[in-house]
C-alpha cells in the first residue's frame, strides 16, 4: 500500500509539472511581449529570450506581426525573431503576409527568411509571380531562395535572371545557387562568370575554378588565347592557373610573363615564383639573356624570389601588432584617424594606389564610408599582398558592414625600384608609414611620379625618424630612414612640389601629413 501511494504521488507530480511549467512560461512570454511592443534598438535582447523559449513564443509573436496597429518597426522585429525560431507554425501566417500586396515591401521581404527551407511547392506559381512583379533585387533574391526547396526548376530560372540583370552581391549569390542546382554545368557557369564586369562575381568564379575537382584546363587556356579577351580576364585566368594544385602550367606562365599588359605579366611572375625552383630557374636565366629590358627585369624579379632572403626583414616591414580585424565601427574610425587617412578627401570614381599597403585593411575600412572607388593595393611582400589575402580582408569587413562594398580592389606586387603600377592612371597615391622602407627613394619616387595623372596628388604620411635608430636599420637592411626634411627634399627633387603639410599631435608618433603634386 505504501509503495502504491508513493507511485501515485510521483505520477501526480509528473502530470502537474508540465501544467505548472506551461503557465509560468506563458506568463513569461506575455511579459516579454509587452516589452517587445515598445522595444527600441536593443530589441535583440528580448528576441534572444524568445528564441530560447522557442515554440511557446511563436503564436504571441505572430499576433504582433499580424497587428496592423503596431508600428512597422515592431512588426519588422517580430518577423525577424520568428525567422530565427523557424517554426512550422509560422509558415502559413508568413505566406499570407508575403502574398498581401497591401503590406509594405520591406515587411513582406522580412518574412521570406522564415520560409526558406520549407517545402512550399503548393504555392510555387504564386511565388514565381511575386518574383516577376518585384523590382527590388534583394527581395527577388529572397524569393528565389524560397523556390530552392519548392520548385528547383523555377528557382534556377529566377537565379539565371538575377545573374543576368544584377550586380555585386546578388549576382554572386545567383551564381552560387545556379551551380548548386546544376553542378554538372559548373564549368560553363564559372568560365562565363570569369568574364563578368562585376568583380565580386568574377572573384567567386576564380576561387571556384582554383578549388574545383572538375577542371578542364584546355577551355580556360583557349579563352586566354582568344583574340579580344580583355586584360582583366587574362589576369584572372593566369591567377587561376597559378593557384591550381597541379601548378604545371609552366608554358602558359612563361608566355604571360611576356604579355604587354602589366596585370597579366605581374600575376605570371607571382605564379612562376611559387613553382618548384628546378622547373623555373633555367627558363628565367634564359630569359635574362633575351635583350628585352622589360622581360629581363621580370625574370630577375622571379629569380630574386628563389634567393634566400631574410624573413626577419619582411616581418619588420609588417605592423608589429599584425593587421587589425575589427568588428566595431568606432574602432575602425579610430584606426583611420590614427593613420591620418581621415584627413584625405575621396571622391566617387577616383582611382587610388596605396604603396606599401600590406593586405589592404585600410582600404577595406575606408569602404565603410566611401563608394565607387578603385583601390590598387601595392606592396613588395606577396605573402600578404595578394588577391586571396585582400579578398579575405574585404569579405570580413563587408560582413561587419552588413552590405557589399561598391569599391574595387586590385593587388599589385612591386620591387625595391618599381611599384609595377600603370602609368598616368591615379588621382591619388598614398604612402603611409612606408617611406622609410625605400632603399633608393629618389629612383622609386621618380618612377612613382609617372603613375599620377597630371592633376593627381601624392600623400606621404610618416613620423620623423630617430637619426641613430635610422642609421642602424640602414646598415642592417638598407632602408633609408630619412628625416622628414630629407623626405621633402628628395620628393621635390623628383619633380614634385609640396602643396600642404600638417602634423597630427593626437598620435604618439606625431606623424607629418605631406601632400605633393607634379611640378
Amino acid at each position: 500500500m505504501k509503495a502504491i501511494t508513493i507511485l501515485s504521488i510521483v505520477a501526480t507530480t509528473l502530470w502537474m509539472s508540465p501544467q505548472g511549467f506551461s503557465q509560468e512560461r506563458q506568463h513569461e512570454v506575455d511579459s516579454l511581449i509587452v516589452l517587445f511592443k515598445s522595444a527600441g534598438r536593443n530589441w535583440n535582447i528580448l528576441a534572444d529570450q524568445f528564441i530560447a523559449i522557442g515554440e511557446p513564443s511563436v503564436l504571441p509573436l505572430i499576433s504582433v506581426l499580424q497587428d496592423s496597429t503596431q508600428t512597422q518597426w515592431t512588426r519588422r522585429i517580430a518577423a525577424m525573431t520568428l525567422n530565427d525560431i523557424h517554426s512550422p507554425t509560422y509558415i502559413e501566417p508568413a505566406l499570407k503576409l508575403l502574398m498581401d500586396r497591401s503590406e509594405t515591401r520591406e515587411l513582406r521581404n522580412h518574412v521570406t527568411n522564415g520560409l526558406k527551407g520549407h517545402d512550399l511547392s503548393h504555392v510555387s506559381d504564386e511565388l514565381w509571380k511575386i518574383f516577376q512583379e518585384e523590382e527590388n533585387v534583394f527581395f527577388r533574391l529572397n524569393i528565389a531562395g524560397i523556390l530552392n526547396t519548392s520548385d528547383p526548376f523555377l528557382a534556377y530560372q529566377a537565379y539565371d535572371e538575377l545573374y543576368l540583370t544584377s550586380e555585386g552581391y546578388c549576382k554572386q549569390q545567383a551564381l552560387k545557387n545556379m551551380v548548386r542546382l546544376r553542378p554538372q554545368e559548373s564549368a560553363d557557369l564559372y568560365i562565363s562568370a570569369l568574364q563578368a564586369d562585376d568583380w565580386m562575381t568574377a572573384n567567386l568564379a576564380m576561387d571556384s575554378l582554383v578549388a574545383t575537382n572538375h577542371f578542364t584546363p584546355g577551355r580556360i587556356i583557349r579563352l586566354y588565347h582568344r583574340a579580344g579577351t580583355p586584360e582583366i580576364v587574362r589576369w584572372r585566368i593566369i591567377h587561376v592557373m597559378g593557384q591550381r594544385p597541379e601548378k604545371n602550367f609552366l608554358n602558359l606562365h612563361l608566355e604571360a610573363l611576356s604579355d604587354p599588359d602589366w596585370l597579366v605579366h605581374n600575376e605570371a611572375a607571382l605564379a612562376l615564383s611559387r613553382m618548384p625552383h628546378d622547373q623555373v630557374l633555367h627558363e628565367m636565366r634564359y630569359l635574362k639573356q633575351s635583350g628585352d629590358n622589360n622581360l629581363v627585369r621580370r625574370a630577375g624579379w622571379v629569380i630574386g624570389q628563389f634567393v634566400e632572403e631574410s624573413s626577419q626583414e619582411f616581418a619588420l616591414m609588417q605592423p608589429f601588432d599584425g593587421y587589425p580585424m575589427l568588428e566595431d565601427v568606432e574602432e575602425i574610425k579610430e584606426v583611420l584617424r590614427d593613420k591620418c587617412v581621415d584627413t584625405i578627401t575621396f571622391r566617387k570614381g577616383e582611382i587610388i594606389a596605396d604603396v606599401g599597403a600590406g593586405n589592404g585593411y585600410l582600404e577595406a575600412m575606408l569602404s565603410f564610408f566611401h563608394d565607387d572607388l578603385t583601390f590598387y593595393i601595392q606592396d613588395i611582400d606577396s605573402a600578404v599582398c595578394n588577391p586571396n589575402s585582400i579578398r579575405e580582408v574585404v569579405d570580413f569587413y563587408q560582413e561587419v558592414n552588413g552590405r557589399p562594398f561598391t569599391n574595387r580592389f586590385i593587388a599589385v606586387n612591386g620591387t625595391d625600384t618599381d611599384t609595377n603600377l600603370p602609368d598616368q592612371v591615379f588621382d591619388k597615391i598614398l604612402m603611409l608609414w612606408t617611406y622609410q622602407y625605400l632603399k633608393n627613394p629618389r629612383e622609386f619616387i621618380t618612377g612613382l611620379r609617372q603613375k599620377l595623372k597630371n592633376d593627381g596628388l601624392f600623400y606621404v604620411i610618416n613620423p620623423d625618424q630617430d637619426y641613430e635608430y635610422g642609421k642602424l636599420l640602414t646598415i642592417e637592411y638598407g632602408w633609408n630612414m630619412a628625416t622628414v626634411d630629407r623626405e621633402i627634399s628628395d620628393i621635390i627633387n623628383c619633380g614634385f612640389e609640396l602643396v600642404g603639410i600638417a602634423r597630427n599631435y593626437d598620435n604618439d608618433e606625431l606623424p607629418y601629413i605631406m601632400v605633393f603634386k607634379k611640378k
